[in-house]
């Protein structure tokens, strides 16, 4: 069974490994932790199956505006929909005439065909933006 929730600081260690898996420069665990702690206004997600995290994702919403910081669905669970309810789930908690932004490496085709599939138009590069000097497209939508 899939289901979404909040992310709790029980779920810390689960996605510090997922991020491990998933990306070439992972998020630490602190700098997870630190999106747990700004629950005013963080959006912080994960979907599971079978009781077993699948896929997290973490956002900022200040009413208006609102940014996707991160998102990953772990390798045995990719290209099978968990993205999808993780976008689902977000677009859910957003105000209806927010814009949400978001950086995406420009080689990472899978994100940006979900991305785009749920409405975002690339607005944008940021050249060099990740630690290996890989260029970021930047995404927005509005709701």
């Amino acid at each position: 069974m899939i289901e979404v929730h909040e992310i709790t600081i029980k779920d810390l260690d689960a996605l510090a490994a997922i991020e491990a898996r998933v990306f070439r420069h992972p998020w630490t665990r602190n700098q997870i932790a630190e999106c747990l702690y700004h629950e005013s206004v963080s959006v912080n997600l994960a979907v599971k199956e079978d009781g077993e995290i699948a896929g997290y994702l973490f956002a900022l919403d200040t009413g208006k505006e609102a940014q996707i910081l991160n998102i990953a669905v772990d390798v045995p669970y990719q290209h099978k929909g968990f993205g999808q309810e993780l976008m689902k789930a977000f677009f859910k908690t957003i105000e209806k005439d927010s814009h949400i932004s978001l950086e995406v490496r420009k080689s990472n085709l899978p994100a940006i065909k979900l991305y785009s599939d749920y409405g975002f138009e690339t607005v944008g590069e940021r050249e060099q933006y990740y630690p290996d000097g890989e260029d970021a497209l930047v995404m927005t939508k509005d709701m």
